[in-house]
C-alpha cells in the first residue's frame, strides 16, 4: 500500500535529464495541436495535471 505524502513534503527535482525535445518546441507543438483540436489539448492538459497532483514522492 502506497503512502499518501502531503503536497507540501513534495521534493520535485526538475531538468534532472536530458530533455527528449526542447521546451519550446515542445510549447510549439501544443500550440499547433490546440488549434486543430480544442477538446484533445484541453484533455491532455488536464490528464498532466491531474497525474501532478496524484505524484507521491518519497
Amino acid at each position: 500500500m502506497q503512502e499518501t505524502v502531503p503536497e507540501e513534503e513534495w521534493f520535485i527535482v526538475e531538468n534532472t535529464h536530458e530533455p527528449i525535445i526542447s521546451r519550446e518546441d515542445f510549447a510549439s507543438l501544443l500550440r499547433q495541436n490546440m488549434r486543430r483540436n480544442p477538446y484533445i489539448y484541453y484533455r491532455k492538459k488536464l490528464t498532466i495535471m491531474l497525474f501532478r497532483s496524484t505524484r507521491h514522492v518519497k
